[in-house]
Order: structure tokens, then sequence, then C-alpha cells
């Protein structure tokens, strides 16, 4: 059992690299500039919080175009002043990297990959607690 998960790790983790190595260059390792992305929202939060307003004094709400279907002031109804427009978590993450001096555009894909390799360590364990080793392999290597 214990050959198999690491080898399902291993896999998981290939995986991952070889995807984030084989989108470096391309359109999609630029999604963080393209403003209409959740990427781009993240990152414009973290900044807020990097500068100071870690409790999201003014919390960042983006207005997208395909939002102007509806009338800012609808949107603003919606969200009231003390509620975030993206879970704040993930900005705080990335706030503290670039508090850090770290480039969370080059470390955050890495940072991800590791932690889907960590999903699959869980799924692994967690299937093998309800079902056995042969169901934990199995649901290990789909999450892999």
């Amino acid at each position: 059992m214990r050959r198999g998960v690491l080898l399902i790790l291993a896999i998981a983790a290939i995986w991952r690299a070889a995807l984030l190595i084989e989108i470096r260059g391309t359109p999609l390792s630029l999604l963080h500039e393209w403003t209409e992305s959740d990427m781009s929202s993240f990152l414009i939060q973290a900044e807020r919080f990097r500068d100071g307003d870690w409790l999201a004094r003014a919390p960042y709400y983006p207005y997208h175009g395909w939002m102007e279907r509806i009338p800012l002031e609808e949107w603003a109804r919606w969200h009231p002043p003390a509620m975030y427009y993206q879970p704040p978590l993930y900005s705080y993450a990335i706030a503290g990297m670039m508090r850090a001096g770290a480039d969370p555009i080059a470390w955050i894909p890495w940072l991800q990959g590791g932690l889907g390799v960590l999903a699959t360590a869980l799924m692994i364990a967690l299937t093998r607690r309800l079902f056995g080793d042969a169901a934990a392999l199995g649901a290990g290597l789909m999450q892999a």
C-alpha cells in the first residue's frame, strides 16, 4: 500500500509540474493580467492588504464587463461595505508573499500544485479509512 501511495503522489506531482511547465509563456500563464479574471481580483485585493488595509475597510468589488447588465447601484446593494467579494484567505496568503518579497505570480502556481498533491494524499487517507486499500488507491489515482 505504501509504495502505491508514494507512486500516486509522485504521479500527482509530476502531472502538476508538467502542466505548469507546459503553460509557461502561453496566455494561460497571464490570466492574472486579464481584469475579468478571479486571479486579477485576488491580486488587487492582496495589494490592498499588503498596503495596510488588512481588515478591508475599503473592500475591493470588481465591476466586470459582464456585470454591466445590472446597474452598479444594484451590485452595491448586493455587496454591503462589510462584505468581501471573494473569501479573503487566498488574498491574505498572496499579500503575505508580497510582504515577504516573493513574487506571487511566480510562486502561487507551484504552491497550488503542492496543495493539489496534498489533496491527493488526503483523498487517499479518507478513502482508505472509509472503503479500504483498493478503493483508496483508485481514488488517489483519479485525484492525481
